[in-house]
């Protein structure tokens, strides 16, 4: 299972909670334990 999600900021470095974003996407499996990886990626503005 994949799912993207994009996050915009304003600076380069820059703290963002996921945390609930993340939830959304894996509550539905209704899985007890698991592993969750995220990658990120930096996109440059034109």
């Amino acid at each position: 299972m994949a799912e993207v999600l994009r996050i915009s900021t304003n600076n380069l470095k820059h703290v963002v909670d996921l945390t609930d974003r993340v939830e959304m996407v894996i509550r539905p499996a209704k899985m007890q334990e698991g592993l969750c990886s995220l990658f990120v990626t930096l996109r440059q503005p034109h």
